[in-house]
């Protein structure tokens, strides 16, 4: 596994927004959206080394890196399901069983929505049971790509990921104007049909809290989304309060 940065900060996103986290931030990603705001960390070049060598990083000399109570951990990128799935999925694992006893209430995996997530928990065990662990939760912060980001990034979408998700994982919306906001209701609609329940979120690029996006949502009549979706607001808070 290549790993660009291990450090602690404010979740800015999502279910555990303002949490004290430890994000471990993988290198590499090759999705291309035109408007990432990691591009420092798409190549795939390990920053965190064992040695004085760049090798690939192994599990327990990545796990050595983690402060010893985390309280919540996020898995990002880059792109995390462009590592080792074998590998990430033993590390996962690892992080779960060593510190769910402690302190560890949750473990989100942050992913683009463009590399099949089935992968990586075909490797893991069933959610119910890494619950019994603790009060540990596993979650997934799945992208869904809008327009603005280019065509070639939007064709790349796995259909089936959006299945996988339940209500402990979120759907994430980045819109740049209304083109996006419209596409992305087109997008629920569809989702709805094929079963998907989950919390959504929808942000500005750029994370701010811009009106215009709240906005739309509250002039738009969205009756039918209770049943499957909860949808809300988001904003990027670590960008607010300048932390990384």
């Amino acid at each position: 596994m290549k790993v660009h940065e291990i450090f602690r900060s404010i979740q800015g996103e999502g279910l555990y927004t303002g949490c004290p986290t430890t994000f471990v931030r993988f290198a590499g990603c090759s999705v291309g959206c035109l408007d990432c705001d990691t591009v420092y960390a798409r190549e795939p070049e390990n920053k965190i080394t064992d040695d004085k060598e760049i090798n690939p990083h192994r599990v327990a000399a990545l796990i050595s890196h983690v402060d010893e109570n985390p309280i919540h951990i996020c898995l990002t990128g880059g792109e995390p399901l462009e590592q080792d799935i074998d590998e990430l999925a033993t590390l996962i694992e690892v992080l779960l069983k060593s510190f769910s006893t402690r302190s560890l209430l949750s473990l989100t995996i942050e992913t683009s929505g463009t590399k099949p997530i089935i992968s990586l928990l075909m490797k893991l065990p069933p959610r119910e049971a890494i619950s019994r662990w603790g009060m540990t939760k596993l979650s997934i912060s799945m992208d869904c790509k809008t327009p603005s980001q280019g065509d070639s990034v939007v064709v790349k979408t796995i259909k089936s990921n959006y299945r996988m998700l339940t209500f402990k994982d979120i759907i994430k919306f980045v819109c740049k104007d209304d083109n996006d906001f419209f596409w992305a209701l087109s997008a629920l609609k569809n989702m709805s049909a094929d079963g998907v329940r989950t919390n959504v979120f929808f942000h500005t690029v750029g994370g701010m809290p811009d009106k215009w996006l709240p906005e739309f949502l509250l002039r738009e009549n969205l009756s039918w989304t209770p049943s499957h979706f909860d949808i809300r607001f988001g904003v990027q808070l670590h960008k607010l309060i300048s932390m990384r």
